[in-house]
């Protein structure tokens, strides 16, 4: 199986934090043995890259985190008779991709996938992913896959319709 997108910046991210915290742990390291030129420069650089190299990983996971939903997705979706899947489709002149594109004798789905831990639930509107942690429960807004799902819809269905497929059900 190709990797998906998501993938392919989850492990890049991940390699980016890795030499970043190799590079910040060498830099450290000659401060510490004294064979800095200037050991208050150094300090700084480390510890600036150590933290870069943390935010690299964190992002990293994040992403590894969509990979493995968006691979869980694909996995199932590989199991519907009479269907033919894309994956991570990526439209001219737009900035983001489509998680999954379902072709069938009824339409053209198109699929959003989130993989979230915790609970979700909609207060006015606004969904919200709830993590309930050791001391403290986490609360943050997250978008609607269904709206984002629709979006995407509409606008491969505007993109088929340039490329002079009119009769599709998007």
């Amino acid at each position: 199986m190709e990797k998906l997108s998501t993938r392919l910046i989850s492990d890049s991210l991940r390699n980016k934090a890795g030499i970043i915290f190799c590079a910040s742990i060498i830099i450290l390291l000659l401060n510490f043995t004294n064979l800095s030129l200037n050991p208050d420069f150094t300090a700084v650089v480390g510890s600036i890259l150590l933290f870069l190299s943390l935010a690299f990983f964190g992002k990293s996971i994040t992403w590894k985190k969509g990979a493995e939903g968006e691979e869980a997705v694909v996995a199932q979706l590989r199991q519907l008779n009479n269907v033919t899947t894309y994956h991570d489709i990526h439209l001219p002149s737009y900035g983001w991709n489509i998680d999954h594109v379902i072709l069938s004798d009824r339409g053209i789905y198109v699929a959003e996938t989130k993989n979230y831990a915790g609970e979700i639930s909609q207060r006015d509107g606004q969904w919200i992913n709830r993590i309930i942690g050791r001391f403290k429960i986490f609360e943050n807004k997250i978008g609607n896959p269904v709206l984002q799902a629709k979006h995407y819809a509409a606008k491969l269905n505007a993109f088929l319709k340039e490329q002079n497929a009119n009769n599709l059900w998007v």
